[in-house]
């Protein structure tokens, strides 16, 4: 059988699936590589036991893209701490020449081969599991002894009934929120398998978190009353003991995969609120030197619309992208916060403001083309620099395609919709956020603002607009909006204070330089909106 049919090389104590390019754990669980790095993988794999030259890899990965050498050694950095090569045994470095991939045992032959080598007996499989959750706990420890990045498990919910035939709805609850979670950026997640080795256990949870490397353990119960479910969640910082977040849903067990679907996706969005909540908070407290690239971007989030919060922001944020130069996530906040600078007015160079915006946003794609976050920054460049409406659309699905409970896209897309004069659909997305993430941020008030106001709906958007001018309490786009909502409500003396308030905050204020921030599709609907705010008193 020549190579080209063996598809399973074995890695240590995991083997690579070359056919369907993926990395398996003694569990037959899937450990998740970057593309590029399973692009490298795969190439070196191909070339088993030949040295492969960087220049061949990182055409391999990246294509005609330009990188340099730090993208690769990341990779072989990324591999290596999922294949537990810790001495450089399997991928062998060649200075200056590339690397080397030597397979720890022979292939076998077949799939059906490899399944039944991998029927160990239980002692075996136990101590590859300790094995494996070490190696885990340790990469992600600090020197401290605190995980570097928000790291969770969902251990498995308690089922409370006396009838166990229906305990399968109780653990599909938990994997699914698992498998939710996984979907968001740098958190780290401990698979299902490992979570569920504790079920029933008599340890405590700070023992618990400690076997699996985690800060964060997700705790919980599922309760059948009649033709209800009665759900308790609860998160643990288990550094401190304290619970950090805490709630309980009643739902309708008339259709179970439903329930469980829109429930996990409901918790795993809180609870990733929550968790990079906490965890800047912490990042808060510490020296800002001692923070790793991830703490950066935590701080970093999320900053003040204004000259000096977007400035100390990216400040922070050169400094995660120094430590780790092809952190994906912190170049696109970047990109998103330059266009801020850019859109408001608030940059010393505007040019330079949108100009680093774009590199950014191309930068973080050509990292990993499978990033919500890069695709939702392109899709803001999008609409406001370049007023490209179906563009901007292609890239927030696709960013939604990828990470589909994300809520701040949810609001996103309201507001990309209301500016095309697609108000219904704009204000069924602007539903599903909030019931996403019942515990949003003020800024989806700015958004529900317009998108209410577009859709007609002035009393209900001066509302939200009030909520959100509490916050930010100088932003004149809110302002426009109340502008707006009083005129269609013929409230002219109201709309004239606010245009009075615009202006001794922004003497220079312009609608010709400040409507970037209102790019409508229509232009009918541009110029009913420009009418609106003259009459008001605004300047062209």
């Amino acid at each position: 059988m020549d190579d080209s049919q063996r598809s399973f090389l074995m890695l240590g104590s995991v083997r690579f699936d070359r056919g369907a390019r993926r990395l398996i754990d003694a569990q037959g669980q899937d450990l998740p590589l970057r593309p590029q790095s399973l692009a490298v993988l795969g190439v070196l794999a191909n070339n088993k036991g030949e040295t492969v030259s960087k220049n061949d890899l990182i055409a391999s990965a990246w294509g005609a893209t330009h990188v340099t050498d730090d993208s690769l050694i990341q990779c072989i950095a990324d591999i290596r701490r999922a294949i537990g090569d810790e001495g450089h045994s399997i991928i062998q470095t060649l200075p200056r020449v590339g690397y080397k991939l030597v397979p720890t045992q022979p292939e076998p032959e077949t799939a059906s081969r490899v399944n039944s080598r991998w029927l160990l007996p239980a002692s075996a499989l136990a101590v590859l599991v300790a094995i494996a959750l070490v190696a885990t706990w340790m990469a992600l420890l600090r020197p401290s002894g605190m995980p570097s990045r928000p790291s969770i498990a969902v251990l498995p919910f308690e089922h409370i009934s006396d009838d166990q035939s229906q305990a399968f709805f109780t653990d599909g609850v938990s994997k699914s929120i698992t498998t939710n979670l996984s979907r968001f950026e740098g958190l780290f997640v401990v698979s299902s398998y490992s979570a569920f080795q504790y079920r029933s256990s008599k340890k405590l949870l700070k023992e618990i978190a400690s076997d699996l490397g985690v800060r964060y353990l997700l705790t919980g119960d599922v309760q059948p009353v009649q033709e209800q479910l009665l759900i308790t969640a609860q998160l643990t910082d288990t550094t401190n003991g304290k619970v950090v977040w805490a709630e309980e849903y009643t739902l309708s067990r008339s259709n179970v995969l439903a329930v469980q679907n829109e429930l996990s996706s409901r918790i795993a969005t809180t609870l990733v609120q929550q968790v990079e909540l906490a965890t800047s908070q912490w990042a808060r407290s510490v020296t800002p030197e001692d923070l790793t690239a991830y703490e950066l971007v935590l701080r970093s989030e999320p900053p003040p619309v204004d000259r000096d919060g977007l400035n100390a922001a990216n400040e922070l944020l050169d400094r995660a992208i120094a430590l780790s130069p092809d952190f994906t996530l912190a170049h696109s906040l970047k990109a998103k916060n330059d266009l801020l600078l850019w859109r408001h007015s608030l940059a010393e160079d505007l040019d330079e403001a949108l100009r680093q915006a774009r590199a950014s946003a191309a930068r973080a794609i050509a990292l990993d083309n499978n990033s919500y976050q890069a695709y939702h920054a392109l899709s803001q460049i999008d609409l406001y620099a370049d007023q490209d409406h179906t563009q901007s659309l292609a890239n927030l699905a696709k960013g939604l395609e990828i990470n589909p409970n994300d809520a701040d896209m949810m609001v996103r897309m309201a507001t990309l919709l209301g500016f095309m004069n697609r108000d219904k659909e704009a204000l069924d997305w602007i539903e599903r956020a909030v019931r996403q993430n019942p515990y949003h941020p003020v800024w989806y008030h700015w958004n529900a603002a317009f998108v209410l106001e577009v859709a007609g709906e002035h009393e209900k958007a001066i509302v939200a607009s009030k909520k959100a001018l509490a916050v930010y309490q100088t932003s004149a786009s809110i302002r426009r909006i109340l502008i707006a909502a009083h005129g269609h409500l013929g409230q002219w003396e109201e709309a004239e204070r606010y245009t009075e308030e615009i202006l001794k905050e922004f003497p220079d204020f312009r609608l010709s330089s400040h409507m970037r921030n209102s790019p409508f599709m229509d232009p009918v609907e541009k110029s009913e909106y420009w009418e609106l705010f003259r009459k008001a008193g605004l300047p062209d």
